[in-house]
């Protein structure tokens, strides 16, 4: 967005106009709107609309600010604190979950746990090449959450290409190598085979994820 902006505003001063009444509050508008939309992504921001009115009030009266910098290091301080104790809770309660869950899918059919804690569940074998460690393999995947969240899918783009024990997580170098090319395989991977406390936008950390995957090729 902010090159698009960017774009438009360096073509806009490339050519012979001169500013409308109006440009000066759509610039303004539009400069403190970008920043706010950038930042206002944390609760704190969210749930302080006041202060954020009351900031920019001040700034613009040429007002001293309301906190000093040892308050406003404090509260940042204070604030980082209670989200790693909030992140660990939910990491120990996404580890419960998962525990819970393979302990239940280990009684289901077809499913295999193995010494690591691996689940897997074949669809089909595959009659080709197994992989190997250090195999390169073509695969498409999708993946879910033990909730049924989809949160990712190799389909509609190219196949997926790693080598195995290097590029992939622990679960699919393990995982792969119980089918040949052309067999599809259900990988249900606890979080230490998988991402362990490393959340990102698509799942959380802790959390037990589930894949299908269809290997199409080794080399």
């Amino acid at each position: 967005m902010k090159y698009k902006i960017l774009a438009l505003a360096l073509c806009l001063f490339a050519s012979p106009s001169y500013a409308k009444p109006m440009d000066g509050e759509i610039y303004t508008y539009r400069a403190v709107y970008e920043y706010l939309k950038d930042i206002a992504t944390s609760d704190e921001l969210k749930n302080y609309p006041d202060a954020i009115k009351q900031a920019v009030e001040d700034a613009l009266a040429g007002n001293p600010s309301r906190y000093s910098d040892e308050e406003f290091l404090l509260a940042m301080a204070n604030i980082e604190q209670q989200r790693q104790h909030e992140r660990i809770e939910k990491i120990a309660e996404n580890r419960t979950k998962g525990t819970q869950f393979l302990a239940e899918n280990a009684k289901k059919s077809g499913i295999i746990t193995t010494k690591s804690g691996l689940q897997y569940k074949i669809i089909k074998q595959g009659t080709g090449k197994k992989p190997k460690p250090n195999s390169q393999v073509a695969l498409h995947y999708q993946g879910w959450t033990i909730d049924g969240k989809e949160f990712d899918s190799s389909y509609g783009r190219p196949p997926f290409e790693a080598r195995i024990g290097k590029d992939l997580i622990q679960g699919f170098n393990e995982g792969l190598q119980y089918i040949g090319a052309g067999g599809e395989i259900e990988l249900y991977i606890p979080d230490h085979l998988a991402y362990a406390e490393m959340g990102t936008p698509l799942f959380e950390g802790g959390e037990t994820l589930i894949f299908k995957i269809k290997l199409l090729e080794v080399k």
